[in-house]
């Protein structure tokens, strides 16, 4: 059986990479050793890391649209599901005896509150007509999906806590901004379509862009050898030193922001400047992993 736990890490473990990390499972700029020094100067190669933030959201990632069939929602790890039940009956197919109906459950009535919501469902149809499909993706704060506090003003999904005052009865749905399927739309109008149960926010943040020198890491690496393809390589140390000097300059750059939606953050990340050949990476908040590793989720 597939355990909620296991499903959101494996979405984690297949996203943006990190700069450099301890954890050789995590992926990384240099955790591949015959790509780390390409990788590396495709990040700090003009000098500069010039980009835009957005706030790393620490829930469930979903998609909404319409399509030619209509409307439908889908989860990291599902096909497009059409009607309340599907998510379900899809689990039955695949684990048979062993399935977790609540989990299944969770999202089916996640699939029914965002059906119902008929300002998301003309937007979408709205969208569909103007651009021939109609998208919003992100990711899902849902609230019984989540651990809370006693006095039920924050909520935990894997290890952030999270202020429920900025969420409806059920949870939030965080628009990410920098996705090409969001392009259409507009995110300081997102709140037009809040309704009881959700409230539809997005990424950005207070802080929104890094122009970040790293003139001096470039000249360091450009006097290694580009083909380190060992870590008994002699330059591979310096390598991964200059890698942690760049991370440092990026965290202290991007802590400028406060967390939005509740007194910590999983992390943040980069968005690479238009034209740029430098990487999306994520740059996680340096108590997100203790935390996620005490709480139910990291157990």
């Amino acid at each position: 059986m597939k355990r909620f736990k296991t499903f959101l890490i494996e979405e984690v473990r297949r996203g943006l990479p990190h700069i450099v990390h301890d954890n050789p499972n995590a992926p990384s700029l240099i955790s591949r050793v015959s790509t780390a020094h390409r990788n590396l100067n495709s990040l700090i190669g003009s000098g500069r890391i010039r980009g835009h933030i957005t706030e790393k959201s620490d829930g469930s990632a979903f998609e909404v649209g319409h399509d030619d069939n209509g409307f439908y929602s889908r989860s990291s790890h599902s096909e497009k599901m059409r009607n309340k039940g599907d998510y379900l009956k899809a689990a039955k197919k695949k684990f048979k005896d062993a399935v977790d109906p609540t989990i299944s459950g969770h999202f089916d009535k996640l699939h029914h509150i965002l059906h119902s919501n008929e300002k998301l469902q003309q937007l979408l149809q709205n969208q569909k007509e103007k651009h021939g499909k109609g998208q919003l993706k992100g990711e899902i704060f849902y609230r019984p999906m989540g651990v809370h506090s006693k006095d039920g003003k924050q909520v935990t999904f894997i290890g952030t806590k999270y202020n429920t005052n900025h969420m409806g009865e059920v949870g939030s749905f965080i628009v990410h901004s920098h996705l090409p399927e969001n392009q259409h739309h507009s995110m300081n109008s997102l709140q037009n379509l809040n309704d009881k149960n959700i409230t539809f926010q997005h990424d950005m943040v207070e802080v929104p862009k890094i122009d970040i020198d790293v003139s001096d890491e470039k000249q360091r690496l450009d006097k290694l050898s580009p083909n380190i393809i060992r870590k008994k390589h002699t330059h591979y140390n310096e390598m991964v030193k200059i890698a942690k000097d760049v991370q440092a300059k990026v965290i202290n750059a991007v802590q400028k922001n406060k967390p939005k939606w509740g007194t910590e953050t999983e992390g943040y990340v980069i968005h690479p400047e238009i034209g740029s050949n430098a990487p999306r990476i994520k740059v996680i908040d340096t108590n997100f992993i203790s935390r996620k590793n005490s709480s139910k989720f990291g157990k």
